[in-house]
């Protein structure tokens, strides 16, 4: 089989880190970047869940915030008091 040039721009704090990681490990990054391509090929898709840590920070949701704040600050809204649930005893 013939090889390929395979080139990728990354932020250069993500690319240091990443090579002390690989150097820790005993692999330079070609040999790293050699085995994700393997991964993905065995496994048939990436060999690993994406997911956003946490669902605050979606883009539905900043959005929703950022209007929050603009009604806010145009003198648009009200106060409530802190409702909980069940699940939020503690808080109570």
């Amino acid at each position: 089989m013939g090889k390929v040039l395979v080139q990728a721009k990354i932020d250069d704090g993500i690319k240091n880190e990443a090579v002390e990681i690989f150097q820790t490990l005993g692999i330079d990054t070609a040999s790293a970047i050699r085995m994700f391509f393997h991964s993905v090929v065995n496994e048939g898709g990436l060999p690993f869940d994406l997911k956003v840590k946490d669902p605050f920070y979606f883009p539905a949701n900043m959005e929703r915030l950022r209007k929050s704040i603009a009604s806010l600050e145009a003198g648009k809204g009200s106060s409530h008091e802190l409702v909980g649930t069940e699940d939020d005893k503690d808080l109570v």
